[in-house]
């Protein structure tokens, strides 16, 4: 988390960064770089292109937030829930150690991991080669989750005693894009002068930084620029990655035993 920085902010800093020249970019049509002129909005679009590549580039701890999808029911005797994915969703965490998880707000004793499986996979009836009681291809009637489209489903019906608990998992949030000033807003625009933008990146001056890579290219009078702010912009970057990959716990392999059979 951090404090964040108001659009007309980060506009400022972008123009410094590249020309180091503080330009005025306060409300007001006497400034040169209000939000209403063109060159204000071109940063901000710039921006926008930015916040998709960091998007991109893996699934942020700091953009990972837990949601309570529902209540646990089946929608007929033998049909199988689906949950909406929210639309301010980026998308579903099913990574290594994740789940859907489920309890019961009527029985503390009761919790349930639903490990996650593929499409293609949660929609046939699977075998296992030994079950819990050491049986020999077995149908696997495990309750696995997947994702369909913008919908999170299950591989069978919820059974009784799954009936009624709290499902919830974790997403990764969406990075809005940045307000762009039209005819409609009002000046000086809330949304530029106003609204915190970028309160959720550990680091907001890789925005900065990065868009103002991607500016000076557009301008040959400080294509010189272009290089030494890209390599400072990877830094940031590799420093939010190091950062962020701490917090998080190494993917490891592990053996388990598959069955016993008796022979004699």
């Amino acid at each position: 988390m951090s404090r964040g920085m108001t659009i007309a902010d980060f506009v400022q800093q972008v123009l410094y960064a590249i020309y180091k020249v503080r330009l005025d970019v306060t409300a007001g049509t006497e400034a040169a770089f209000h939000a209403d002129t063109d060159k204000f909005k071109e940063i901000v679009m710039e921006g926008n292109f930015v916040l998709q590549e960091l998007q991109k580039e893996q699934d942020w701890n700091w953009l990972r937030d837990r949601r309570v999808l529902g209540v646990a029911e089946n929608p007929s005797a033998t049909g199988i829930q689906e949950f909406h994915i929210p639309d301010d969703v980026y998308k579903v965490c099913t990574g290594y150690g994740d789940a859907v998880r489920l309890h019961h707000p009527d029985n503390p004793n009761f919790f349930m991991e639903v490990p996650f499986t593929s499409p293609r996979t949660g929609t046939v009836n699977m075998v296992t080669m030994f079950d819990p009681y050491g049986r020999l291809d077995s149908a696997d009637l495990r309750l696995k989750a997947f994702i369909v489209g913008e919908h999170l489903t299950f591989t069978r019906p919820f059974l009784y005693n799954e009936i009624g608990s709290i499902v919830e998992t974790d997403f990764i949030e969406l990075l809005e894009p940045l307000h762009i000033c039209d005819d409609s807003c009002t000046q000086p625009c809330p949304s530029a002068y106003t609204d915190l933008v970028f309160t959720r990146i550990p680091d907001p001056y890789y925005m900065v930084v990065r868009t103002a890579a991607r500016r000076a290219e557009a301008d040959p009078s400080v294509s010189d620029r272009v290089v030494s702010l890209s390599d400072e912009g990877a830094k940031l970057l590799s420093a939010m990655r190091e950062n962020d990959s701490s917090k998080t716990v190494p993917d490891t392999y592990r053996t388990i035993e598959l069955g016993y059979t008796r022979v004699f």
